[in-house]
């Protein structure tokens, strides 16, 4: 099975990669790594999820939540709807980088 490993190639002297191939892989690259938005929009759209993640976990385990299935299976669902939607919406407020 060949290996999966990106990197496993650095130690390898046989490989060669010229300035324009490098220079093609950075620029895919860059949109990912670098924040060119609101550093304080990002830090406060974080602050925000991190607030809604933790009342979200300290309300699962609350006696309300897990007194019968109809309320626990419904909540869960909600809780993953919730998180299949954060991530669309992080990216078109703040980009791939914040997202």
């Amino acid at each position: 099975m060949p290996s999966t490993d990106p990197t496993e190639w650095f130690d390898d002297f046989s490989v060669h990669i010229d300035d324009e191939e490098l220079l093609e892989h950075a620029a895919t690259l860059e949109p990912t790594l670098f924040h060119e938005g609101s550093r304080i929009g990002a830090t406060l759209w974080i602050i925000l999820v991190s607030a809604l993640a933790g009342a979200f976990s300290g309300f699962t385990f609350s006696d309300e939540v897990q007194s019968s299935w109809l309320i626990f299976i419904p909540y869960l669902i909600a809780g993953g709807l919730v998180l299949r939607a954060l991530k669309p919406v992080s990216t078109r407020l703040l980009g791939p980088t914040v997202a």
